[in-house]
């Protein structure tokens, strides 16, 4: 990661000028420094890199299908894509959020990556899923575990029986 340890005498540490895998994300390249009678004038940062890292959260609260999963990921990639003109993008993408489809996305990863590469081809720009992370929640309606106060044993029972379905159905 870029870092400017120290300023007069400049002490800069540039970085990588080329992101390895996803853990070095987003642009990589060179400090440029322009010096006029011994002392700097001016800094920045000039990418090389010919391939970027991205990492693209994609929030599916509430969907009920994989083609609104599908959706919501073409508007996050296509950002991403927007966001780096002309470079080639590795993306690992991550689903997050609460949803009911959080079974059937576990039970077929397979599925749900292919339709990630699908969603990266089709936005037209050089884009690679390196990975499909799920990190969903089985989305448990709120009348299930919704009670009235009430003392006694009925509404303990109550309770656990809704949180007995909500695990269940994970």
């Amino acid at each position: 990661m870029r870092q400017i340890l120290h300023e007069y005498p400049h002490i800069v540490y540039p970085g990588n000028l080329q992101g390895r895998h996803i853990r070095e994300t987003g642009a990589k390249g060179c400090t440029v420094v322009r010096v006029d009678g011994g002392r700097v004038t001016e800094m920045w940062q000039q990418p090389l890199d010919v391939l970027r890292w991205e990492v693209c959260d994609v929030a599916i609260d509430g969907v009920t299908d994989l083609e609104e999963v599908a959706d919501r990921a073409a508007t996050s990639l296509a950002a991403l894509a927007n966001a780096h003109p002309g470079y080639p993008l590795a993306v690992r993408v991550v689903l997050q959020g609460e949803t009911e489809i959080h079974g059937m996305l576990l039970g077929d990863e397979d599925r749900v990556y292919a339709e990630m590469i699908g969603v990266g081809q089709d936005i037209g720009s050089n884009i690679w899923i390196e990975q499909v992370r799920i990190e969903t929640k089985r989305l448990c309606q709120g009348n299930t575990l919704t009670m009235r106060h009430r003392t006694g044993s009925s509404a303990h029972y109550r309770l656990r029986v809704a949180i007995w379905h909500c695990w269940m159905t994970l």
